[in-house]
């Protein structure tokens, strides 16, 4: 039986072969556990018949964009930062002074992948709250967002890699919603575009009380210098 690494056409002797004196040697065993716990069994046995991967697809589909910001619902007066890290591999942050532009600015995005949000709730204290928006990963370190591309998807059906170039106006944008209950202990998340809402997913969440102008937890205000504070408050002044 021929053993394919990876679909490079190298096979376990091969592979062995090419190492200095000495070293780790693969055994077919090994290359076989190695690709069970990457691939599917039906990839695997279209990789046995000979298929060959070709990431041209998958890169032009992860790079596809969407017209959407973050807001935030339920228990939470205002957002004041934020942190988005997207499917495409992007990230953006947005400080304090910022937020006002985030809100009106429209532009395109790759689909959620986690995000981190600094909020005041209805009582005016401060939070923190990380969550993600994967119920698992699809390979190792990546996050499966199958469910949210689908929702995207069917918001904006049939969109190409091509659509990335277009400006949105205010009509297009769509809002991925995070609810904050009351109690702090349940976090969901929508994906909203006029009456339309569809239900995204919620993974791994953290959430913390933070000590008033401060970013993380543990952080005693008394600490910081009044110029710090005017920071939180008015941002870096030119």
């Amino acid at each position: 039986m021929k053993i394919v690494i990876s679909g490079s056409g190298c096979t376990g002797k091969s592979y062995n072969a090419s190492l200095p004196g000495g070293t780790f040697t693969l055994t077919e065993s090994e290359d076989r556990r190695l690709m069970l716990d990457r691939l599917k069994p039906e990839t695997i046995a279209r990789i046995d018949a000979g298929w060959r991967p070709d990431a041209m697809w998958y890169m032009r589909h992860i790079r596809v964009k969407f017209p959407w910001r973050h807001v935030m619902t339920g228990n939470v007066s205002r957002v004041t930062e934020l942190e988005s890290y997207q499917g495409n591999a992007e990230a953006e942050t947005v400080g304090q002074w910022e937020m006002a532009t985030y809100t009106q600015i429209n532009r395109m995005r790759g689909i959620p992948d986690t995000a981190k949000f600094w909020f005041h709730d209805l009582q005016g204290k401060r939070h923190h709250l990380w969550l993600s928006f994967s119920l698992r990963e699809r390979a190792v370190s990546e996050s499966d967002l199958s469910e949210v591309r689908a929702a995207f998807d069917e918001l904006f059906p049939k969109r190409t890699l091509e659509d990335n170039d277009y400006l949105p106006g205010e009509a297009d944008m769509a809002r991925v919603e995070v609810h904050v209950s009351d109690d702090f202990r349940r976090f969901t998340a929508t994906l909203v575009k006029g009456d339309v809402r569809l239900p995204l997913p919620v993974g791994k969440t953290q959430h913390f009380e933070l000590e008033p102008f401060t970013h993380w937890p543990g952080t005693k205000s008394e600490r910081l210098s009044p110029e710090s504070r005017r920071l939180f408050q008015y941002g870096p002044q030119a």
